[in-house]
């Protein structure tokens, strides 16, 4: 019976730690869900300013203003987005992660801008 129970035991520890860790981030650091959201924005910003500006010194002040408007209207400030981006480049299989996220929601973006500028007629071609 002990045998029985030990080996239960075994098999419960086992199958609790395959399951999803919860690892607690440290304080101060954005959620990879929002921080991935935030990401996008700041990408397409700096796309936008890119293609309007060309050079960096033209929009610098620009886009850093408008990437405090975004972490304002996400209730984070600056040092915070910092902290999050240095924790997550120390993680690089989650920032990758974060990276795939990120391109995949600018793809989605274009691929549906393109399908409504298809119907109207204003396609690039």
């Amino acid at each position: 019976m002990i045998k029985k129970i030990h080996i239960l035991a075994v098999g419960l520890l086992i199958l609790s730690s395959c399951g999803q860790k919860e690892e607690s981030l440290p304080e101060g650091i954005i959620p990879k869900e929002e921080f991935t959201e935030i990401l996008v924005q700041v990408q397409l910003m700096e796309s936008y300013c890119q293609d309007t500006y060309v050079r960096p010194d033209i929009y610098k002040e620009l886009l850093q203003n408008s990437v405090d408007s975004l972490l304002k209207a996400h209730g984070k400030t600056t040092e915070e987005y910092v902290a999050s981006f240095d924790y997550y480049t120390t993680q690089p299989e989650v920032m990758f992660e974060v990276y795939e996220k990120v391109l995949e929601k600018i793809n989605n973006m274009q691929v549906t801008t393109n399908a409504v500028k298809k119907e109207e007629g204003t396609e690039l071609k």
